[in-house]
């Protein structure tokens, strides 16, 4: 199967690097607790981590990923707890390179802020019309 367009070459499975690793960048939220005095404070720390996958197997269309994994006697690897990940597309699990991992991290993260900026505004709009009902005040009749 192969998909093209009029005046480019096609693109194939087949054509696309298929790498050895494949790799994603994900945030650690590490916290210490600590008696509430000034000196001995709550400490919270976010860290950004990289997580290495070996490609296992090669489809069609993608790559199984697994991590910390080795052969089995016949030096064939289990696909039991792995995930595939589609290669040369948009959005994907992991990515072949580090520099594409850390954009994707950026752009996943910067997706967060807005869903999250968005639930902020409406969770204070229905706060606002709940507390005008407590106060006998009519809202959106």
């Amino acid at each position: 199967m192969s998909l093209s367009t009029k005046g480019l070459n096609p693109i194939t499975p087949e054509s696309l690097p298929v790498p050895l690793f494949m790799y994603r960048y994900e945030e650690e939220h590490h916290y210490a607790w600590g008696d509430g005095t000034e000196e001995n404070g709550t400490y919270t720390a976010t860290i950004v981590s990289l997580r290495t996958f070996r490609v296992v197997k090669v489809t069609p269309c993608g790559v199984w990923i697994a991590e910390n994994i080795r052969p089995n006697a016949y030096g064939r690897y289990s696909l039991a707890g792995k995930k595939w990940v589609a290669i040369g597309t948009r959005k994907a699990y992991s990515r072949p390179t580090k520099q594409e991992a850390l954009s994707d991290f950026i752009a996943r993260k910067e997706s967060h802020i807005w869903y999250c900026k968005d639930r902020l505004k409406k969770a204070e709009a229905a706060l606002a019309a709940g507390e005008q009902m407590l106060k006998g005040e009519s809202y959106g009749d």
